[in-house]
């Protein structure tokens, strides 16, 4: 059965645009001109996934959006806003509406496509992931009755029995608990649902659904520390922290299991006053990207200078550099790339230039005319 989706837009040369784009990829399409007419449709019928355009006379998006997830089986329908508006206040205020992405009109086709599959699959993901959390039920409570039957000598099966039966009740209270934060119920379900598969087709499973949860789970994160910097600015607590321990640290977590050869440049720098979950945040990022669009075995160096006030950081690789687009909208959110962007749509930049912002600093990115990306980045030297 083909999948269901609803585009609402009170342009009719848009609806036309996009549900021929749609339909002619074997989706089923139905559309509304307006907030009320959607909500009439979502409490009529079962969709998919719903386009939602922002700019509407009358109810806007993120208000037909937020009275959406009000509905019976709302928050369970992911919401792609297409919207003129990118400034980061707008993009905020459709994450806390519930939606889950955003298009940028004029959209291209081929980025439209790929969205709209992207986030159908995370549905049916979550949809099967709820088929296996009642199997799980069901196994438990078979295995367990079956066991209370056993004699002294299966005590031990029974044991392990009651932990899975344990790990199973926690497992339903973060489900329970992580309602108004699904992602994070998902993650903790899958964790431990994969380490109960005993099953070449469940372990196969939850392969797959791991490595969609990873990809949601690092663009999650990334949308959550933007809204987080942009709600209390630069209220976090700072300390004076070693730049060589710093890197020494993001070094470690990035560059495990890598092979590239990193090198840092660096003189007699002096403490810097900043955050430090948020700072080693920034530079793993940076190190992560470098890594995916380097070559095995290449070179990632990270120059680190004392400079007029503050304190200079510039990073290169070995890479292709970064792709047009990327250099066109530097640091938008949603920029799409093929080189030295996360696989998540245009985040991680995005957060490296907020989290040097908060600190009071400023970055940019531009490729090596000899080969490789460079990125560069400044911190005020501040003392608390």
């Amino acid at each position: 059965m083909a999948e269901k989706i609803l585009l609402v837009d009170d342009q009719p040369k848009n609806i036309q645009v996009a549900g021929t784009l749609l339909t002619a990829n074997g989706y089923e399409v139905e559309f509304a001109t307006d907030g009320s007419r959607a909500l009439e449709w979502l409490a009529e019928e079962s969709f998919d996934l719903v386009l939602l355009d922002v700019m509407m006379p009358g109810m806007d998006g993120f208000e037909t959006c937020r009275k959406l997830k009000q509905l019976k089986g709302g928050p369970d329908i992911p919401v792609i806003f297409l919207t003129a508006k990118s400034d980061t206040e707008s993009l905020v205020e459709g994450f806390e509406a519930g939606g889950v992405d955003y298009l940028t009109k004029p959209f291209q086709a081929e980025e439209l496509m790929v969205r709209v599959k992207t986030y159908l699959e995370m549905k049916q993901m979550r949809a099967k992931l709820k088929d296996v959390n009642k199997w799980l039920q069901a196994e438990v409570a078979l295995k367990t009755v079956e066991l209370m039957e056993k004699n002294q000598e299966l005590q031990n099966a029974l044991t392990k029995v009651q932990t899975l039966d344990s790990s199973k009740d926690n497992f339903l209270k973060i489900i329970s608990h992580e309602i108004r934060t699904p992602l994070n119920g998902i993650i903790g379900a899958s964790f431990l649902l994969k380490s109960m598969a005993t099953s070449p087709e469940q372990i196969e499973f939850f392969d797959m659904l791991d490595i969609s949860l990873k990809r949601l789970e690092s663009f999650s994160f990334a949308a959550l520390q933007i809204t987080q910097l942009q709600a209390s600015g630069n209220t976090f607590p700072k300390q004076q922290l070693e730049v060589g321990e710093l890197v020494e640290e993001a070094k470690t977590i990035a560059l495990a299991g890598q092979q590239r050869q990193f090198f840092l440049e660096t003189t007699e720098i002096p403490p810097m006053h900043v955050n430090k979950d948020l700072f080693l945040t920034a530079l793993v990022k940076l190190l992560d990207n470098a890594i995916r669009y380097s070559q095995s075995g290449s070179a990632i160096v990270l120059k680190v200078q004392k400079q007029a006030n503050g304190i200079h950081f510039k990073l290169t690789d070995q890479g292709p550099g970064f792709s047009p687009e990327v250099l066109l909208r530097k640091f938008e959110l949603f920029v799409t790339g093929e080189t030295h962007v996360d696989k998540n749509p245009g985040m991680s930049l995005p957060l490296v230039k907020f989290i040097i912002e908060v600190h009071g600093g400023n970055i940019d990115l531009y490729n090596n005319p000899s080969g490789g990306a460079v990125v560069e980045f400044y911190i005020p030297e501040i003392f608390s």
